[in-house]
């Protein structure tokens, strides 16, 4: 918010446009508290004079301030191309703001973004190889002996697996091709899960030798495949589960396999292979479409699996970000669709917008968002800030199954919300410090109209995320050119275990799930950057960012320019250890890319009329390559 010594440089710059009728005509004495003025352009570091040219763009600033003098805080905008952060408003004297009241402004906003990709990204189906199905044939014979002889555990289980990896070299393609012809085998005997565990490996293989018997639901037998696959390959597979929200049943569960550089998903008996630079790495077989608001990640814990990761999906990103204003925070998360909103946005905050948009996998998406933001004041300098955003929406796209087409209309109601708590902001001899805390709650229903629907499909379904989210950020003013930045953020989920029962187990939904419930700190991110200050309207800027996720490290090093009303950055990214980290996690893909924004207005207004920004990154693992425009008008 402005402090006292702000409003003092404002009252100096009005004074002094009121004697020299432009205060380009002086040089301007500026009260010391003034430290960092937002829009500004530069790093005011609290020097009592300033040049000619500073303090032509600082009385523009102010004036421009004056003029939409219900905001008391920075007003940043959070759907602007080049803004990150989360707006800080509040209506003047109350103490909170809630967009309405005297004073308050309406800004028209038109946002495009269009994502674009090529090289050799892609889905397909592929055949699995013979060798390893008849391998199966032949462990099933060793299976219904140690079966009749009342012998066959899960350790017998396994030495018999690893005797057929070896046999097969350890192949993944062999191995792929095993448990795929594993599931689709377990899957003729699909039925009840057992309540808050899954069903032992044994007993499925003993159901599925006699032929009598549930041998569990999707969980359970991908479970099953996922053991068999790991112990098929080594230690060092590259295989998980993923659970995520169906188009036609409730949640359901798969096998992926990252192998050479592609991701294999299996359902059962089918493979469906996604390359890198398709619109989404994870989308499954079209025979059952994803629709939720993210995948959930799963590895294997003794005979139990637990989550190991939390994934965006591209509809889950584009509810996101029309709604509230932002994807993600995600800095390595991609906006793979295309979208264009028009809508009005209040100075405090409230926004209402119309949205159509098309996600990389073909969905035709359209519909209206509402986002009301306010701030209450805590004392002691803390702030609560809070915001409920809410979208109805319409999604539609046709599938190409291996045996017919097939349409899927949803209709969505999504709600977005949150609170959260802001530091006040600690200054000392060029030092500053801040934090925030957040805790999101987003979730959505659908209603859906899928053509192969059977009776017993589900047309509801429900999917929802919550989140908390913290953050520190440091500043240290080295000299009056030279500025060092640095921030650490926090992202933990609740996380589960797919083994507790669904809804066709004939349990009460519930037993089991408290031995499932847990917390996964999803990712924490370490950025330290650095500004330097070439001439009065050009900054060098670059820096270090670092992720830790449970599934392994990322990094990014980038370096750039800017002015007032141009920026431009590069960057090279991608996981520490490829070996260890799974391509699907985002930024993993070791990739070289850059950033443009042209703001023509620059710092002369607070929210520039109009923005053009691209980026693009080219994969160094493969040709692919993928490329964004954003474009942004206001008025």
């Amino acid at each position: 918010m402005f402090k006292f010594g702000n409003l003092v440089g404002f009252l100096i710059l009005v004074v002094c446009h009121v004697v020299y009728g432009n205060p380009g005509d002086a040089i301007l004495n500026l009260d010391a508290q003034i430290t960092d003025i937002p829009g500004l352009g530069m790093r005011y570091d609290g020097s009592r004079r300033i040049s000619n040219e500073e303090a032509l763009r600082l009385f523009t600033l102010a004036k421009g301030r004056h003029d939409r003098a219900s905001l008391s805080g920075p007003g940043r905008c959070a759907t602007c191309p080049e803004h990150s952060d989360t707006p800080i408003v509040a209506s003047p004297g109350s103490g909170s703001g809630s967009g309405s009241g005297s004073g308050t402004q309406w800004e028209v906003v038109f946002l495009m973004r269009i994502g674009l990709r090529t090289g050799s990204g892609g889905s397909s189906s592929i055949s699995p190889e013979a060798s390893g199905a008849t391998r199966l044939s032949a462990d099933m014979v060793e299976y219904r002996r140690l079966y009749n002889e009342g012998k066959l555990t899960n350790e017998k289980i396994d030495e018999l697996l690893t005797a057929s990896g070896n046999a097969m070299s350890h192949s993944p393609q062999a191995a792929m091709a095993y448990v795929a012809s594993l599931g689709s085998q377990l899957n003729a005997l699909y039925g009840d899960s057992n309540a808050g565990s899954f069903i032992p490996r044994f007993e499925q293989y003993g159901r599925l030798i006699s032929g009598t018997g549930s041998v569990g639901q999707c969980s359970d037998i991908h479970f099953a495949m996922l053991k068999a696959y790991k112990r098929l390959v080594g230690p060092n597979a590259k295989a998980y589960l993923v659970n995520f929200q169906t188009a036609s049943n409730l949640h359901h569960t798969n096998l992926i396999i990252e192998d050479q550089g592609k991701i294999n998903v299996i359902n059962y008996g089918e493979i469906m292979q996604n390359s890198p630079g398709t619109a989404d790495l994870l989308a499954q077989n079209t025979s059952i479409p994803g629709h939720g608001l993210a995948y959930r990640i799963f590895t294997d814990d003794g005979e139990i699996d637990k989550m190991v990761a939390h994934v965006d999906t591209p509809l889950g990103k584009f509810l996101r970000e029309v709604t509230t204003g932002r994807s993600s925070f995600n800095p390595f998360e991609s906006t793979n669709y295309t979208t264009l909103t028009a809508g009005l946005q209040s100075s405090g905050g409230t926004a209402v917008r119309i949205f159509f948009g098309e996600l990389g996998q073909g969905d035709a998406v359209m519909g209206v968002a509402v986002d009301l933001k306010g701030v209450n004041r805590l004392g002691a300098g803390f702030t609560l800030q809070s915001y409920l955003s809410s979208a109805i929406a319409y999604t539609y796209n046709t599938f190409r199954t291996p045996t017919s087409t097939e349409t899927l209309h949803s209709g969505i109601l999504y709600i977005n919300t949150g609170l959260g708590v802001v530091s006040p902001k600690l200054e000392l001899r060029g030092f500053t410090f801040q934090a925030r805390t957040d805790l999101v709650l987003e979730g959505g229903v659908w209603m859906k109209s899928y053509s192969a629907m059977d009776e017993d499909d589900s047309r509801f379904e429900g999917d929802f995320n919550l989140i908390s989210r913290t953050r520190v950020d440091a500043s240290l003013q080295v000299t009056r050119r030279f500025r060092i930045d640095a921030g650490v953020e926090i992202e933990l989920i609740p996380s589960f275990k797919t083994a507790f029962p669904s809804s066709t187990d004939g349990s009460s939904g519930t037993d089991g799930l408290a031995e499932t419930l847990g917390i996964l700190p999803n990712r924490t991110t370490v950025r330290l950057g650095a500004n330097y200050q070439l001439a009065p309207d050009l900054n060098l800027f670059g820096g270090v960012t670092y992720q830790h996720t449970p599934l392994g490290g990322i990094g990014q090093v980038d370096l750039g320019l800017a002015t007032s009303s141009f920026r431009a950055s590069a960057f090279i990214r991608g996981a520490l250890d490829r070996e260890e980290t799974p391509l699907f996690i985002p930024g993993a893909e070791r990739s070289v890319g850059g950033n443009l924004l042209f703001c023509p207005g620059g710092s002369s207004t607070v929210t520039p009329m109009a923005c053009i920004g691209a980026n693009g990154s080219h994969s160094l693992e493969n040709n692919s390559w993928n490329l964004g425009l954003t474009g942004e008008v206001r008025f």
